[in-house]
């Protein structure tokens, strides 16, 4: 069927992600690792590689005591990562 009127591409782009599931996930998992960089400078600088796969946020970090301030403080910033997101994406956090 072919449309008279000009789709918006946000908008366009908006519909397939919101009806394909995988898509919408692909971009929710890419968000959390941008909200991971920018939540804190000196965990930002310490990362070496984060990534998300099946809900849990995968990071890689050079210094060996922030590694272990994160693993105290990662219920904490799983909250603040969900909420930088806008839904509950991540469910736990593996310091690497």
């Amino acid at each position: 069927m072919r449309r008279t009127q000009p789709i918006r591409v946000g908008d366009l782009l908006k519909t397939v992600v919101e009806n394909n599931p995988k898509l919408s996930r692909m971009f929710l998992e890419a968000r959390v690792v941008e909200a991971w960089k920018n939540l804190d400078p000196l965990i930002a600088a310490q990362t070496t590689r984060a990534n998300v796969v099946q809900g849990k946020l995968n990071v890689w970090i050079a210094n060996a005591a922030l590694r272990h301030e994160i693993f105290m403080r990662r219920t904490e910033l799983i909250r603040r990562i969900n909420e930088a997101v806008g839904q509950a994406v991540i469910t736990a956090i593996y310091v690497k």
